[in-house]
């Protein structure tokens, strides 16, 4: 009898758990995106990391991650069609990391900072590889070139082998890294972080009871605001660089070793690759994945793990609200513990 309910219990954890981690994955990240929190992608894959040793810690058999992986992915095509082919890939390594890493290694915080630390420098390597892929090596010369000339301007001296792209490049992958320990943490003491929290969970549960209908209302308004891609910061950013770089070597063609006619070609090479990525190559990959995982996989037990979701929706909403009169930062830090608390409780 016993057996039976640990059995049953343990079934249900894993329903749950794949259901957040599948949530995290295609909701999450536009509620995210509205409510214009940082770091996106480096969140949701922390996300994955604690979603994946929850279902570790309750998985016997490790070959279950990988089933529980194509259910997420099938949830998150399903969701979101329009997501690239890198993105599944993404979440696709981060199951197969996991369950190569518990299968391997017994010691649980080993386990959890080796996944962490792979995932984070599989995400951040897959950026970096795909940005030289669509605009070539010349964009990271052109980034060396333009900061030894905007120095030049204020009176520095740099070096001419100085290279502002690798700093870049190092920077990003330390700011992952920083999130890998930092997740890798969560993962570890989130049982222990849980237990002392129990009470807080009441507390929400009955803030949210008095402006259930006032959450409902913001999701509406808020959630379905969506910036177009010219009003994207980094676009912006990067649009901007280009039209000073292609000025600046049309009317000083001596200023570097890199040329307009260069720029130009970097330019139009993003162009078409960007197309062809995104119109032809990545939904051609997408709907090979997803045919080839759809052959495997249970589409009503897809549809029992959905069901869960306007629960997750309706928890989420509710984390941010209660934290409303919170400073930003302390906000975020409150909203995503509340979050943990409610969701795993």
């Amino acid at each position: 009898m016993n057996e039976n309910i640990l059995s049953t219990n343990k079934f249900e954890l894993k329903q749950r758990y794949t259901a957040l981690w599948a949530f995290s994955e295609s909701i999450l990240g536009g509620i995210l995106h509205a409510f214009k929190i940082p770091f996106t992608g480096l969140i949701l894959g922390g996300f994955a990391v604690v979603f994946l040793t929850l279902l570790s810690d309750i998985s016997p058999n490790k070959k279950d991650l990988l089933k529980v992986t194509s259910v997420v992915l099938l949830i998150k095509f399903m969701l979101s069609p329009n997501t690239p082919f890198t993105a599944h890939l993404a979440v696709f390594m981060q199951g197969f990391f996991a369950f190569v890493i518990f299968s391997l290694i017994r010691n649980r915080t080993v386990s959890i900072f080796l996944l962490s630390f792979l995932s984070s420098m599989w995400s951040a390597s897959q950026k970096i590889v795909v940005t030289t892929l669509i605009f070539g090596m010349t964009f990271w010369y052109s980034i060396d070139e333009f900061t030894i000339y905007l120095a030049k301007i204020f009176g520095l001296r740099l070096d001419e082998s100085f290279s502002f792209s690798l700093i870049l490049i190092l920077s990003y992958y330390v700011l992952h890294l920083f999130g890998a320990f930092f997740f890798s943490k969560i993962a570890i003491y989130l049982p222990k972080f849980l237990e002392m929290n129990k009470h807080k969970a009441d507390l929400i549960l009955n803030y949210g009871l008095q402006t259930d209908n006032k959450i409902e209302d913001e999701n509406k308004s808020n959630v379905s605001k969506r910036k177009k891609w010219y009003k994207k910061t980094s676009r912006i950013i990067l649009l901007t660089f280009f039209i000073l770089l292609a000025s600046i070597t049309y009317l000083n063609p001596e200023w570097s070793k890199i040329k307009f006619v260069d720029v130009l070609s970097m330019i139009f090479r993003a162009i078409i690759l960007i197309y062809l990525w995104f119109k032809v190559i990545s939904p051609i990959l997408t709907k090979i994945f997803f045919m080839a995982l759809r052959k495997n996989s249970n589409l009503n037990h897809i549809n029992e793990i959905s069901s869960l979701f306007p629960e997750f929706k309706r928890v989420i909403l509710l984390s941010w609200k209660f934290n409303s009169s919170q400073p930003k930062l302390k906000r975020i830090k409150y909203f995503f513990e509340d979050i943990l608390i409610l969701l795993l409780r």
